[in-house]
């Protein structure tokens, strides 16, 4: 019964995750991270298709985790007001895909999503 759907109860906000790159830059770097919302694990396709304009070879299963990274990055006084995180992290995975595996990875990790396109399909067949 939809009735239902009123009693679950709501799901506590996990902490941001924080991950170090230092490795990668040489200097102290740790970018910070916010649990997906809907809205970052679903993104609409107008910022799918300007993010496949920027980078025209990525497969659609790449823009979407540039898409989730750029969306939960927690943005810092220091990055100014000029950066756009999605495409920071579209271009880290051009420029060094180990960095950018590394912290897709942790990402994952710490917020794990499951494979969301196989769920998507599944919604849509039933």
């Amino acid at each position: 019964m939809i009735k239902a759907i009123s009693k679950v109860k709501k799901l506590e906000v996990r902490p941001s995750v924080k991950i170090d790159i230092k490795e990668y830059t040489g200097e102290e770097c740790i970018l910070e991270f916010s649990e997906p919302t809907a809205a970052a694990l679903f993104p609409d396709n107008e910022l799918l298709k300007s993010i496949k304009i920027k980078f025209p070879k990525y497969p659609d299963a790449m823009l979407y985790q540039v898409a989730l990274l750029g969306k939960c990055y927690v943005i810092k006084a220091e990055d100014g007001d000029s950066l756009n995180p999605i495409v920071e992290f579209g271009q880290l995975a051009k420029d060094n895909k180990d960095c950018f595996y590394y912290i897709l990875t942790e990402f994952l990790n710490a917020f794990p999503t499951g494979n969301l396109d196989e769920k998507v399909i599944e919604a849509k067949n039933d």
